[in-house]
């Protein structure tokens, strides 16, 4: 299982100060940066393509099918758990 890299996403402040994804739309050093690192080494999050870049769009709304894909993922990587 994929685990949370040592960031405590739970302190104000605390970023993750590398992206570890391959998207070059994601920044480091940004409040979702730890999350998305973490969702993308769990296979939760997979992108999308835009023109020829595979990108997150991490500041794009993400449609309801988007959403349901995720939480789809999600539920399956928790039934993967120990």
């Amino acid at each position: 299982m994929v685990q949370p890299d040592e960031t405590d996403m739970t302190q104000p402040g605390n970023y993750a100060t590398v992206n570890t994804t391959g998207f070059k739309d994601v920044e480091a050093n940004q409040y979702y940066t730890a999350a998305v690192n973490w969702a993308v080494g769990a296979g939760i999050i997979k992108g999308k393509m835009i023109g020829m870049q595979q990108c997150l769009a991490p500041t794009s709304p993400a449609t309801r099918a988007e959403v349901a894909v995720m939480l789809e993922r999600f539920a399956t990587y928790l039934k993967k758990m120990p």
